[in-house]
């Protein structure tokens, strides 16, 4: 019966639009997968005027043409009368009287009408309902009413809407009053099943003036029996009556929330779950399993809240379910898991309102609770998942406010309650949150610069997604999980030093995402994810030169983000935007348009700015404080000096700040040595070298404290090779370092070039010129680094001409990909020079 009023749902929907079915029968509904009702066979579908929405809204039919019909207008067994031959009286409660078709033979396992064609024909025109006996007599009288009600014969005599069908069947459920007329008995039976303790009371007192004491006693005892069986009956009925509203409306709200077009009908089945839970969790007995039931509902409507974002009004909602579970837990050990199950629902709404300290302490309370609850679960429950859910929700709090320690240890803590044995089963609930602590442990690992550790949990993660897609084949939530992890497998495999294979992995989660958004348009999340696999995809080409096809594709997201931006902008799109921007400004500095550069780099600033008001974690502010280093190098070439010198302080106060509160930030180390290095750069132009050296000591003795990771020693490479201060350069510790990260990224782009570049300087020509060719090969265009030493090997081996074509080339290629790059610039300068001096 749920899924019948989750049909009623659907065509809801579809009549808010303006669209009739026209031929709704039990072979044009199908159960999804994932419990969803969906309607098919569109192919008579009706607009029955335009839909007055915005065209972003508009849903499109997709034909299916399976229809047995009669003229094209409908099926004879389910068709309503107004559709044989009065096809202009249509209207929506043409699609009511095909509802209640399908509820009649939900009743009675045959269709409302039978017969040879002609006589369906007869029966169609002539409209009469079913008579009482067709139902039979195990068919309540309360639902036989609705499906008479729904078959009528005139269109005004039917249920108006869907919606109030899917009303009656609700409270039907539920025990409660219904729209349709309904038997004195009947109705008192209902009543008393959804009012047991006064339906007892009112019988004992009946019975007590009725018979004398002594028989009184004897049925008051037996009363007694009768009013704990009613109340089990109670605790029953509210259970179902909570599924239903979990199943045809806060369920059909799971799959509606991936149609941002059905945005309003799914408000509106909220808004009834909210009032129905509500509605439960009013119910006063003085039964602790009846009070069990209440909190449960009272947990579900915080949920509802916290799905339509009122934040207040869930945790309150959270806080009625704690404490009306409070004085239950002594007799009811599962009141403690509960109480733990909103606890932890308070603490996600906290961390979503950026309170991660309040978070972290509600995290902490509900795993308390769930741990001692626990106790009362059998020990393959798979409610024994949600344990697992809280510690990753702690974890993730924790690596918010920079204890990367804690997150790691509460992450290990839930793979374990997941009890995932080798060669047993796995339910669905387990593997999606094993699959999810994995992920977690994997990007935990990469934050702390343990690569290694994080390859194996994020292979254990691909595992448990593909083992989900294989049951459950495009289910969106297991395809977004994948392409997330196949987006942190890009990130793990640049830092790893393997950028080909990065750009390969990249491409597939963005193909991932693209997909997604394609099939499910306008879901913000999924737009969101987007764009930043196309900015990390991006950002790698312009590491490795290919700064034209970098600036086209980060304006489009820059576009795409502009539009998004349009309406509310949470914090996720907010951070995005920063990232964006200050990659978009590193783009064209490099391109050389300096002026559009700041720009962009400015616009970049103040959204981190916003950004850290409701979400200081230390990444955003150590990508703040890189934009301003970017900003600083700027005025520098704009002949700002005292701008850029102020800037470079400000950058590098608040990175000092960060090593301080954890001296294993790698990354703050990197970014800080690259500040020392570039104002270091500042200072020598400006002739302060007595200032600028001892930077360039300390960007040094940074990058000499960092993990063997290519990415955190590019920077390293460049002073030791390129430094303007010719007293910073050492080549052949330059070399050593490349050789020890070579053994673990043999097939790095950037790696193999610089190795080469060392190997020139050192006149080493035959390594210089093998290692060259190789990171040609991995990658040709944007290379200028291995096309200019291949011109200074030519110069080398006294072959001037071949050096000198070799030298245009590889300037060319400079000026086509990045003329205004600070490396490729200062690699042409030191190429030029060495050709000038011979």
């Amino acid at each position: 019966m749920t899924v019948f009023v989750a049909i009623c749902n659907a065509l809801e929907y579809a009549h808010t639009q303006l669209i009739l079915h026209c031929d709704l029968k039990p072979t044009n509904v199908m159960l999804g997968k994932f419990g969803e009702a969906i309607v098919i066979d569109w192919g008579l579908a009706k607009f029955k005027a335009k839909a007055k929405t915005d065209p972003s809204s508009e849903i499109t039919i997709a034909v299916i043409p399976e229809s047995s019909a009669v003229d094209g207008q409908g099926t004879l067994n389910y068709m309503a009368p107004e559709q044989a031959g009065q096809k202009r009286n249509i209207d929506h409660r043409s699609d009511i009287y095909g509802l209640g078709g399908i509820l009649f033979e939900i009743l009675t396992g045959r269709p409302p009408r039978r017969g040879s064609r002609q006589e369906l024909i007869e029966k169609v025109l002539k409209g009469d309902p079913p008579s009482a006996k067709e139902f039979g007599r195990t068919v309540p009288a309360a639902l036989k009413e609705m499906c008479l009600k729904a078959l009528a014969k005139e269109k005004d005599d039917r249920y108006e809407t869907a919606a109030e069908l899917a009303k009656d069947l609700n409270h039907y459920l539920a025990g409660d009053p219904v729209s349709v007329s309904e038997p004195w008995l009947d109705r008192r039976l209902r009543w008393v099943r959804n009012h047991p303790a006064a339906a007892a009371s009112a019988a004992l007192f009946l019975f007590a003036i009725a018979v004398t004491v002594s028989i009184a006693n004897w049925l008051i005892n037996g009363a007694r029996g009768r009013e704990e069986l009613a109340k089990q009956t109670a605790v029953d009925r509210l259970s179902d009556a909570e599924h239903a509203v979990d199943v045809s409306l806060t369920g059909v709200t799971e799959v509606l929330k991936f149609y941002p077009s059905a945005q309003s009908v799914r408000e509106r089945l909220l808004e009834q779950a909210a009032t129905d839970y509500a509605k439960f969790a009013s119910v006063n007995s003085d039964d602790v399993k009846l009070q069990l039931e209440t909190a449960r509902a009272l947990i579900r409507l915080g949920n509802v809240r916290l799905m339509l974002g009122k934040f207040d009004a869930a945790i309150t909602e959270f806080d009625a379910a704690d404490k009306r579970l409070s004085p239950i837990e002594s007799q009811l050990k599962i009141a403690t898991f509960e109480r733990g199950i909103a606890a932890a629902q308070r603490a996600e709404t906290l961390e979503l309102q950026g309170q991660s300290n309040e978070a972290k302490t509600a995290f902490e309370k509900s795993l308390e609770l769930l741990n001692r609850g626990a106790a009362a679960l059998p020990a393959d429950s798979p409610r024994r998942a949600e344990v697992a859910e809280a510690q990753l929700g702690l974890a993730r709090v924790l690596q918010q406010l920079g204890d990367l320690d804690g997150a790691r240890s509460k992450i290990t803590e839930s793979l374990p309650s997941l009890k995932l044995n080798p060669g047993a089963a796995i339910s669905r609930d387990v593997r999606r949150v094993a699959a999810k602590a994995e992920h977690a442990l994997a990007e935990l690992e990469i934050a702390a610069n343990q690569l290694d550790a994080a390859s194996e949990p994020l292979t254990r993660a691909l595992q448990h997604y593909a083992a989900l897609l294989l049951v459950e084949k495009n289910y969106p939530v297991w395809l977004d999980g994948q392409a997330l992890c196949r987006f942190t497998l890009g990130n793990l495999q640049r830092r790893q030093g393997h950028e080909i294979r990065a750009l390969e992995t990249y491409q597939k989660a963005v193909d991932d995402f693209d997909d997604l958004a394609d099939a499910i348009p306008g879901v913000p999340h999924y737009e969101y994810l987007c764009i930043l696999s196309h900015h990390n995809m991006e950002s790698l080409r312009l590491a490795l030169g290919q700064s034209p096809l970098a600036h086209q594709r980060l304006a489009s997201s820059i576009g795409w983000i502009a539009d998004l931006a349009k309406g509310d902008k949470p914090p996720d799109l907010t951070e995005i935007a920063a990232i964006a921007h200050a990659t978009f400004g590193t783009a064209l500095r490099d391109l050389g348009q300096t002026a559009n550069a700041e720009k962009a780099l400015q616009i970049s600033r103040q959204q981190f700015q916003e950004l850290q008001e409701v979400r200081p974690t230390p990444d955003v502010r150590r990508r703040a404080a890189v934009v301003v280093g970017q900003l600083a190098r700027i005025s520098a070439e704009s002949g700002r000096l005292d701008e850029s010198l102020q800037l470079f302080r400000e950058a590098d106060e608040v990175l000092r700040i960060l090593i301080a509160e954890n001296d294993a930030d790698a990354d703050s180390k990197n970014a800080l040595a690259a500040i020392c290095r570039h104002r270091a750069d500042v200072l020598f132009a400006a002739d302060h070298r007595e200032e600028a050296a001892p930077l360039y000591r300390q960007a040094s003795s940074l990058w000499r404290e960092l993990p063997d990771e290519v990415e955190l020693h590019i920077g390293q490479l460049w002073l030791l090779l390129a430094c303007v201060d010719e007293t910073s350069r050492d080549p052949a510790l330059a070399v050593t370092i490349a050789e020890k990260l070579r053994a673990r990224a043999p097939e790095s782009v950037r790696l193999l070039a610089l190795l080469s570049l060392a190997k020139a300087q050192l006149g080493d020509t035959d390594a210089a010129e093998r290692f060259a060719k190789q990171s040609r090969q991995l990658l040709a265009e944007g290379n200028t680094t291995a096309a200019f030493v291949l011109a200074l090997v030519e110069h080398q081996r006294g072959r001037k001409e071949d050096a000198r074509t070799a030298f245009e080339t590889a300037t060319q290629q400079m000026t086509d990909q990045h003329p205004a790059s600070w490396s490729a610039r200062r690699l042409q300068e030191i190429v030029e020079k060495e050709l000038g001096q011979n």
